[in-house]
């Protein structure tokens, strides 16, 4: 807004989407992504050592931070207002979460088996659909239910690493 001096973004509740920014001086660059913000020639970023060694320890960066050094990701239902020098990054929705009534725990059962099935009969699988097991309760879940939805029994994918700590 160049009448209030205001810039203003924001992103989804969820976090889909992607929204990466840098501070420089009295401007922000920003973009969906933080290689394109970390390699603009006024904020030719390097690569953060900590981002490593978080990639390397848990496999992700965790967010607000990224991989470059001052390029930061935009977390789920924030925004970042700046103005005249000012900048702050504010949450702007909090999920909600209330019980309308109590139900049984079969009627919950019921609900969640036939959520299942319309998920998995809404990706629309075929014959060479398969399902990736994890060694965990969720994959299994999914994979019985696609074997429902299929005439045949489904096909399913594990992996195996040499570290028990990772072995799937």
């Amino acid at each position: 807004d160049e009448s209030t001096g205001e810039l203003l973004l924001a992103i989804d509740p969820m976090g889909i989407g992607r929204l990466a920014y840098a501070v420089v001086g009295n401007a922000i660059v920003f973009s969906t992504s933080a290689e394109a913000v970390a390699r603009f020639p006024a904020v030719s970023a390097g690569l953060a050592r900590q981002a490593i060694f978080d990639y390397l320890f848990h496999h992700f960066v965790p967010a607000p931070a990224t991989v470059f050094q001052g390029v930061r990701k935009l977390p789920p239902a924030t925004h970042l207002i700046a103005s005249r020098g000012d900048v702050r990054v504010e949450r702007y929705w909090t999920p909600g979460f209330r019980i309308d009534k109590v139900e049984s725990l079969s009627t919950l059962q019921t609900g969640l088996h036939e959520a299942l099935r319309e998920a998995v009969r809404d990706c629309g699988p075929a014959a060479s659909t398969g399902a990736f097991l994890s060694g965990g309760l969720d994959s299994s879940t999914v994979a019985g239910v696609l074997s429902e939805a299929l005439p045949a029994p489904a096909r399913t994918f594990s992996i195996g690493f040499g570290y028990p700590d990772y072995d799937e």
